[in-house]
């Protein structure tokens, strides 16, 4: 069951960040998080298949806008993470494929290159997978990462994720690569 109501926060504060439903006057800060974390974002095109398309302002202005309007019909809920105190946007983190019946929910993640390895990723997948439990009456939180992605692996354990189970993945056009499936469970820490 879809909630309904005042309970779906736009904006999510930690320690160290906010998170906050993208704005389209976010979407140069977007840009140029982007095209600088692009190597590293493109080393798993399963993951970001975006990525190898083209990346320009106007495409990130697409993004936020497109981004509101899924948080307001309740189909994806991104967030950009933005560095307290200095507002910088520094990643972005969604709750997406969101199966109400199960009450279960995928979610994606990257953060810019410069803000990594400070542990801002394992504080926002905390925050957002307990906002899921709290507000989105979730059951199951799930995160897909490729076996190589040892960053993500790391920030899914650190943030309480169990692995789950593992599949190949990848296209006609790419190699086969090992993914994993890690998941938190409500009420389980």
């Amino acid at each position: 069951m879809t909630p309904t109501g005042n309970n779906i926060l736009e904006e999510i504060q930690t320690p160290r960040l906010n998170l906050r439903v993208p704005k389209t006057s976010d979407a140069l800060e977007n840009y140029l998080a982007v095209k600088e974390s692009l190597s590293d974002l493109q080393r798993f095109p399963s993951a970001y298949p975006w990525v190898m398309e083209e990346i320009s302002p106007s495409v990130s202005e697409s993004f936020c806008a497109r981004s509101q309007l899924e948080f307001a019909e309740k189909s994806r809920f991104v967030f950009h993470m933005i560095e307290r105190p200095t507002s910088r946007l520094i990643g972005v983190i969604s709750l997406h494929h969101p199966d109400w019946t199960a009450r279960k929910f995928e979610v994606g993640f990257w953060c810019r290159t410069t803000a990594q390895k400070k542990g801002y990723m394992t504080e926002a997948l905390t925050a957002i997978t307990e906002y899921a439990f709290a507000h989105l009456n979730a059951n199951k939180i799930e995160v897909v990462t490729s076996s190589l992605n040892i960053a993500s692996i790391r920030v899914c354990e650190k943030s309480g994720f169990k692995l789950e189970s593992s599949f190949e993945e990848g296209s006609d056009s790419e190699p086969k690569r090992l993914a994993h499936i890690f998941a938190r469970h409500a009420g389980c820490q």
